[in-house]
């Protein structure tokens, strides 16, 4: 069995240059810093309850942002590649404990791709020393899971084409066809319309609900209202809620 697992995860630059900062105060290599501040964030995620575990902010604004076509296109003057040089099972470990929004998954197209393994790097990086450029500037940098994910819906919600605001009205309203009584003849759509309409309304909060650059512009702009200023607490505390 190999005594390490190489990989990399694509960082931003100030991201990069703060783990050559900690590296060189520490008196380590670079891998090493890298493991060792893994190992530090991943024994205190395991020991949170799901919901309030962290997560940086980086992750659901999707940045460094992914271009072209491939997953694997990236604008370089937003940052570069680190290499990880892992124990077996570390990654799995990293990638069970950080942030997966809604609809996203480890092998996808590039706006679905989850970044599990990036946002524990990014996360330990963060909680154990500051960084900051002029896209992250002024934004609070660590948020729990749920408040990510509230800060996703934000976004979502703001987002929602009409055919999902339809749908939404629709069972808000509880505007079934078949449940309304002054109706003659066979009721429209049948008995399983209300039920499909459920499932469709269910699947848009779930797994369904569609990625795209537009929407990750769209939580940054939210993310910029809310959590900048000497309010971010209370804002966190909102989006968790």
């Amino acid at each position: 069995m190999p005594t390490h697992v190489e990989t990399n995860v694509w960082l931003p630059t100030c991201a990069l240059a703060t783990v050559g900062t900690v590296a060189a105060r520490q008196g380590l290599s670079r891998d090493e810093t890298v493991r060792q501040l893994l190992d530090e964030h991943l024994e205190a995620q395991e020991h949170r309850e799901p919901d309030v575990r962290l997560t940086h902010i980086s992750t659901v604004l999707r940045y460094p942002p992914a271009l072209g076509r491939g997953k694997h296109r990236w604008v370089p003057e937003f940052g570069g590649p680190l290499r990880l040089r892992l124990r077996p099972g570390v990654a799995d470990r990293a990638r069970a404990v950080s942030l997966r929004l809604p609809g996203q998954f480890q092998r996808a197209h590039r706006d679905y791709q989850s970044r599990q393994l990036t946002d524990a790097v990014m996360t330990a990086i963060a909680v154990q020393e500051p960084f900051t450029d002029t896209y992250l500037d002024g934004l609070r940098p660590v948020l729990r899971h749920r408040a990510a994910r509230g800060l996703w819906g934000l976004a979502v919600a703001a987002t929602s084409t009409a055919p999902e605001l339809a749908v939404h009205e629709a069972v808000s309203r509880a505007e079934f066809p078949y449940e309304d009584e002054s109706a003659t003849g066979p009721p429209a759509g049948g008995p399983g319309a209300s039920s499909r309409l459920l499932r469709v309304a269910a699947a848009l909060e779930g797994e369904t609900g569609w990625h795209s650059a537009v929407r990750f512009w769209v939580a940054a702009n939210i993310a910029r209202l809310l959590l900048t200023g000497p309010e971010t607490d209370a804002a966190e505390r909102m989006l968790f809620e």
